[in-house]
Parts: structure tokens; sequence; C-alpha cells
């Protein structure tokens, strides 16, 4: 599930503002997210909150300088699937609006021993794991163009060392002692109006131990109306343990406080 996940956050970079200055608000911040996949077949709701805090902002009154700020936005994160529940907090650390790390911590509680590509007498599902991690991302932006470019690392752990882990969220397998997931996601997209963006983007995760690994490519088009966005994407999607196949991605979003991102 962690591509509805991926999806839903590119969903944000296409409507965000650094195409286009916007306002920013400092304090707390916070939205809902829902979406769902076709294949792997999947569902997932978000919540999330966070508290900007600005550190520096420049004084020209130029609007092609709106992104001349920097911030600092602790934040925390929930994800449900019914049997999958995981939690996460971390802080966003931004010297440039455009440019920033985020290093946080969560777990996993995993509540179903049956997955349909998966034999889960070999593979360990329904246990809680434990993960930290560190993402780097940097946007840039001409007139209506955007281009996002994210990296990520991820440490895994299991409670118990019994058996490989399958790690839900990427759909792949990761090494029975732990292992480190490496995700890459490139997006470039285009403001095609005030309330519809199209985006092309691409995904490409693996564990460097089991050295599994998935690669996805969508389409994505986005419309957004006030507090609301929705979004639908049609790609392929393979990995290690799937065979390439087409898939579709639906999102909706609510944003009930934008906040210093300029992703918000």
């Amino acid at each position: 599930m962690k591509f509805i996940k991926l999806f839903l956050s590119i969903v944000v970079v296409l409507n965000s503002s650094i195409a286009i200055a916007g306002n920013k608000d400092i304090g707390l911040d916070y939205n809902l997210e829902a979406g769902a996949q076709s294949y792997p077949l999947g569902g997932l709701v978000t919540a999330k909150a966070g508290y900007g805090i600005p550190l520096w902002e420049s004084n020209s009154t130029d609007e092609e300088l709106f992104w001349k700020y920097g911030y600092l936005r602790p934040n925390i994160e929930i994800n449900t699937a019914g049997v999958l529940n995981r939690g996460a907090a971390s802080l966003e650390f931004y010297p440039v609006a455009i440019l920033g790390l985020v290093g946080g911590a969560g777990f996993s509680v995993r509540n179903s021993s049956y997955y349909s590509d998966f034999n889960c007498n070999d593979v360990l599902c329904n246990e809680t794991l434990t993960y930290e991690f560190l993402r780097a991302r940097l946007l840039g932006g001409y007139k209506s163009f955007l281009v996002s470019i994210m990296a990520k690392h991820e440490k895994f752990k299991s409670k118990n060392k019994i058996k490989p882990f399958y790690e839900e969220m990427s759909y792949l397998v990761g090494d029975i002692e732990g292992d480190d997931l490496k995700t890459l996601n490139v997006v470039a997209g285009i403001k095609l109006s005030d309330r519809w963006n199209l985006g092309v983007l691409a995904i490409f995760q693996n564990f460097i131990h089991s050295e599994n690994n998935n690669s996805s490519m969508f389409v994505v088009g986005n419309y957004n109306e006030g507090f609301w966005q929705g979004s639908l994407g049609l790609g392929q999607y393979k990995s290690s343990h799937q065979e390439s196949n087409c898939a579709a991605v639906v999102s909706v979003i609510y944003t009930g406080k934008k906040g210093l991102s300029l992703l918000d």
C-alpha cells in the first residue's frame, strides 16, 4: 500500500504552489487522505497533522522569490487499512522551501495472515514492524511547470527474527535480520488551470539486503476545489513478487488547514 501513500504525496505535489506564489500559514496544519488501487489491490486512509515554525523569510516583494524562506515542522501521521495500522512522527527541516530533509520513526501493527501474493507460512506477515527513516526532497518550477525529486531511506526491524518479513506498504519481502528500503520518486507536472493539473510519476523501490524491488510509472490527473482534491492515475506496476500489470489509483484529499510547506 506504499504506492497509494506515495501516490497521495504526488497528488499534493501536483497541486502545490511551487509554480505560483501562495499564502503561507504559520502554526497548525492538518489533512485527511483516502486512496485505493487496483493492482496490487489495496486501500489506505491517512490523517496528518503538523506545526510549522518559520526560521527566516526574504523581505523581497518579488513574486518570483516566494520560495525564499525556511522552516521547521514537527508532524505526526496515522495510516489505517483495517487490518493494518501505522503511526509515525517526524521533523521536517527546510533551510529553503524547495529543498529539505525529514527524519523520523514509526511502527506498523499488522493483524492479517493472508496476502494473495505471499505465503505467510514462509514470510512474517502479522508481526509488528518498527522503522526509522530519512527523506530528502527537491522542488523546482517554472511558470506552470513543476518537477519534484524525493529520495528516502527506511530501516525496518521485526520483533522476532524468525523468518523474512513482508513489508505491506511496498509489497516487498525484507531480510530476516532486518532490511533497508530505498525509494526514489520523480514527478513532472503542469498546471493546466486553477483547478486542473496533469503529471507523470515514476517510483522505484528496493530492499538492500534481500534485493527485492518494485517500479511503477503513472500518468496522473488532479482536480481541486476549495479544501478538496480528487485524482486518478493510470499506469503500470511490477515487482520481484508480482508480474507487470496495468493499474489504476484513485484518491481524495481534504486539507483542513494549510501550512508552511509548498506542498500544501
